[in-house]
């Protein structure tokens, strides 16, 4: 079955059927679907790759983040010891 963009209601009804709490389907072209419930941020399409990719774009700019912060802050300290 070939990829297509999911409609709104198709997704809904995805969830529906396979009672999951993350949304992972491989037919589904989209990176980005809507939020199963409440406002906010859509949530990510895991079956995606490219869905990965960002994750782990994320993951690295906060572990560059905190050791570039902490890497400064231990440099502060020795200074002063």
């Amino acid at each position: 079955m070939a990829k297509h963009r999911y409609t709104d209601q198709e997704i809904q009804q995805w969830r529906k059927d396979n009672h999951k709490m993350m949304y992972a389907n491989k037919d589904d072209s989209r990176i980005w679907v809507p939020r199963a419930s409440g406002f906010g941020i859509p949530t990510i399409n895991w079956a995606n790759p490219i869905g990965w990719l960002i994750i782990l774009g994320f993951v690295a700019l906060i572990l560059i983040l905190r050791f570039v912060v902490f890497g400064q802050f231990l440099a502060n300290l020795r200074l002063r010891g």
